[in-house]
């Protein structure tokens, strides 16, 4: 029965998670927003512990700061923020296309190109969590072109940093990324 709840209250804590941080990263949530814990799981009609948790998975994602006896607010991101995220992110696909001789496979090529298709779409549409979806994609297959699992994993634990770079970038409001991504599909497809 325990295991049951558990199960339970991790899927409904996923849920929390999935729409804080979509609010967060749309910008329906404002920086240094205050986020009462309370107030969210009336909202979602929850006790407070699923909320707990995902606050506590935002905050460790750098979407929520956590301050003791006052609790969370929304992030404010600075640009040093983003290019930290997108210095490691980057310096992690600099090895994958190292290793893997910047071969990439027709089908990663056309994901690739789709995604950049989707981003573009995304940007025009305003929608940040759509371009952080179509990023993620893109820079995946990168990644995996090394078939290195422990370089994916690494690599995978600052994904839910993407969201928080891409705040940090909206916040300073400009899309910075999109021509990067362009060019380099454009140079991974001359290869």
């Amino acid at each position: 029965m325990q295991e049951q709840r558990k199960a339970s209250n991790t899927t409904t804590s996923d849920i929390v998670l999935e729409s804080l941080r979509e609010q967060i990263i749309n910008g329906t949530l404002q920086p240094q927003e205050k986020l009462v814990e309370a107030e969210i799981a009336q909202k979602f009609g929850l006790s407070r512990g699923p909320v707990r948790e995902a606050l506590r998975q935002l905050a460790v994602e750098g979407l929520v700061d956590y301050c003791p006896n006052k609790g969370c607010t929304v992030a404010l991101l600075s640009p040093q923020d983003a290019y930290e995220v997108f210095f490691l992110r980057g310096s992690l696909e600099k090895l994958a296309i190292q290793k893997s001789n910047c071969r990439l496979s027709d089908y990663s090529l056309m994901i690739m190109e789709t995604s950049v298709e989707e981003f573009r779409k995304a940007v025009l549409e305003g929608n940040t969590m759509k371009a952080v979806h179509a990023d993620e994609t893109f820079h995946q297959q990168i990644i995996r072109s090394a078939q290195l699992d422990r370089l994916t994993k690494m690599w995978e634990l600052l994904s839910p940093l993407n969201g928080a770079m891409f705040l940090s970038v909206q916040n300073a409001n400009h899309f910075g990324q999109l021509s990067g991504d362009a060019e380099t599909l454009q140079n991974a497809k001359s290869l």
